[in-house]
């Protein structure tokens, strides 16, 4: 894969969790309400956690690949992923825990603190793993003059 089919899939898959968390924050915030939706809210927070874990898996899968071979690089690339690859297990973990707690007024508002802290987490992914700036298919630019002649100024 290129770095922009990487940076491409990534980016939907975050798209996709994001309407996933939005409906479960829906049926958050109306069990805050008082409408009886354990099963809903549930279900949905399941729902979430499944696809969290998947993308989580393929995005394990990506992003060694891209910090190898002369890719993006960061300082400790092995110390950054296991961090980010950490980072993830706790996010499914919380998710988990709170779809298995009876109560509705508590896993309302827990999930709403999990949600939180992934959407936190996946913007923090989009600025240090996936800007454009280091996942695209370009070659890098090696003329400093953008093939001006020196001295013509245009």
């Amino acid at each position: 894969m290129t770095p922009s089919q990487v940076r491409s899939e990534l980016l939907r898959q975050h798209a996709d969790l994001r309407q996933l968390m939005e409906a479960a924050r829906e049926i958050a915030r109306r069990v805050r309400e008082g409408e009886s939706l354990r099963r809903q809210l549930q279900a949905s927070t399941l729902r979430l956690a499944d696809a969290l874990n998947a993308h989580n898996r393929r995005e394990e899968e990506l992003l060694p690949a891209l910090t190898a071979d002369g890719g993006w690089a960061p300082a400790d690339p092995e110390g950054v992923n296991q961090r980010h690859f950490e980072e993830h297990k706790t996010l499914h973990g919380a998710l988990v825990e709170v779809s298995t707690e009876p109560n509705a007024g508590w896993v309302a508002g827990h999930l709403v603190l999990a949600l939180d802290t992934l959407l936190e987490h996946m913007a923090n992914e989009e600025r240090t793993f996936l800007p454009h700036s280091l996942l695209h298919d370009d070659e890098p630019d090696t003329d400093p003059y953008g093939g001006r002649p020196l001295g013509t100024g245009t």
